[in-house]
């Protein structure tokens, strides 16, 4: 180890770089997208805060997931926001986990307070425990051509506020 100020201000460079690329990898996944699920490793648990699974609406720059498949794990989904104009907590996507739970109990506009939607295309949830799927307006719904199949399950509870 370098002794003088400018060895030991290398080193901090160095040790604080470091630190920087591990911070970044443990958010890189998915094929190499960037995600930000909160991961609780206490009870296996990735929580999405406003941030939806969506194959045709998803965004992954502000930490959407296009799909979800980890089998192993819980998946929270609290779905508050009524900004993403047509968004739901998951629509035309592929979730694949051992209990799910959505949260989307919150006066939005006519899209932005469902739980699922799947429009001309297939949703499909998947999981080997229990799915919870709580919203204002309709906790699962499906327009035109749309096809929802929710499988696989131990126990299922679907709630609407003052949708269907």
């Amino acid at each position: 180890m370098i002794q003088n100020e400018k060895g030991n201000e290398f080193m901090k460079k160095n040790v604080r770089l470091t630190l920087m690329a591990l911070g970044v990898s443990t958010n890189v996944f998915m094929g190499g997208t960037i995600a930000f699920a909160d991961y609780d490793p206490a009870t296996n648990t990735d929580t999405l805060t406003n941030q939806m699974v969506s194959s045709t609406r998803g965004n992954t720059a502000v930490g959407d997931f296009k799909s979800y498949n980890y089998p192993e794990r819980n998946l929270v989904i609290n779905w508050t926001n009524d900004s993403r104009g047509d968004g739901a907590a998951i629509r035309d996507a592929e979730v694949n986990a051992k209990n799910i739970t959505v949260n989307a109990n919150f006066a939005g506009n006519e899209w932005t307070d469902k739980g699922i939607i799947s429009s001309d295309n297939e949703t499909h949830i998947k999981a080997s425990g229990d799915i919870s799927i709580t919203a204002n307006n309709d906790a699962v719904y499906t327009e035109n051509n749309g096809k929802t199949t929710i499988e696989g399950f131990k126990n299922l509870t679907i709630a609407s506020t003052t949708g269907y």
